[in-house]
């Protein structure tokens, strides 16, 4: 046998292997669905549920008086352009997670731990944004969520 062909036919089926190991132990994200009027978000491989404000009426109450979230819940707040746009924690019960995204759904701004105390503190994303999702606290470090990643959207109305 052709020593080149010794040599190829082995390394190639190494790489299949390989590829075939990786391809297993990399989960494929679940599809996204309209639930009713929630809007649904693909952070890490785990899908959010998100109450949808659309509206000047919503997003002035966001998540205002709400005493507790549910894992893997929130508020998303859509614009129907892009906006500068500064959030309070006017009549929060909780500490929250604020996250900025573009049209393109791209992480442009975080807040980690907002909390109630710091009204009448204002807080921006340092670029015009689309899109605003608030989670419970602690949600950006747990899913290691940095500036610049995508987090797929799904809007519902």
């Amino acid at each position: 046998m052709n020593p080149i062909v010794r040599v190829i036919i082995p390394a190639f089926l190494v790489s299949c292997i390989a590829f075939g190991l990786l391809m297993l132990r990399t989960p494929t994200p679940p599809p996204l669905a309209c639930v009713s009027s929630r809007s649904q978000a693909l952070i890490g491989n785990e899908i959010f549920q998100f109450a949808t404000l659309m509206d000047d009426l919503s997003h002035a109450r966001g998540l205002s008086g709400v005493q507790e979230l549910a894992p893997r819940s929130g508020a998303l707040f859509v614009f129907p352009s892009d906006i500068a746009m500064g959030f309070w924690m006017k009549d929060m019960r909780i500490p929250i997670d604020i996250i900025f995204l573009d049209a393109s759904y791209v992480v442009v701004g975080m807040v980690r731990d907002a909390r109630p105390e710091s009204y009448p503190t204002l807080f921006t994303s340092p670029h015009t944004m689309r899109y605003t999702i608030e989670v419970s606290s602690g949600t950006i470090a747990a899913y290691a969520l940095s500036l610049g990643d995508k987090i797929p959207l799904l809007v519902c109305h």
